[in-house]
């Protein structure tokens, strides 16, 4: 593949000090939670409109019933499912180090394997189930 460097410009991730003002709430929301920037939100960032619509559905998301070890269980086999390598692996490291997943669980996920307890695997089949089906 060729790139230029004008292009490896265009998408290196933005920081909060070079961000746009309209976007520093939301870029100083991410950071409060992660406790840095994704290399994904500031890559978006590059397209406020892009990455203020992501942080709005992640927002949404969050208020959900779903606590917030079972989001990160969701968006864990979510990544899995899509076979996403980059939100695999940012999914397994904030499923561990913000919700506090156990390696066993992640393992499994991750494995496409049952998952330890009858309510975190049904979470974990429904979601693989859902996502395989969305096409149908």
């Amino acid at each position: 593949m060729n790139t230029n460097v004008a292009d490896e410009k265009l998408f290196a991730p933005i920081t909060k000090e070079a961000a746009p003002d309209a976007l520093l709430p939301v870029l100083e929301h991410v950071a409060t939670i992660f406790g840095f920037i994704p290399n994904l939100m500031g890559t978006l960032a590059n397209a406020p409109a892009a990455a203020k619509g992501y942080h709005a559905l992640i927002s949404e998301f969050s208020k959900s019933s779903l606590t917030p070890r079972e989001m990160q269980i969701v968006l864990l086999t979510v990544s899995i499912e899509n076979k996403g390598i980059y939100c695999t692996a940012a999914h397994s490291t904030a499923a561990k180090s913000l919700a506090k997943v156990s390696d066993d669980v992640i393992s499994a996920i991750r494995n496409c394997h049952n998952v330890p307890g009858p309510k975190l695997n049904a979470l974990v089949t429904i979601t693989r189930e859902i996502v395989r089906d969305r096409a149908t």
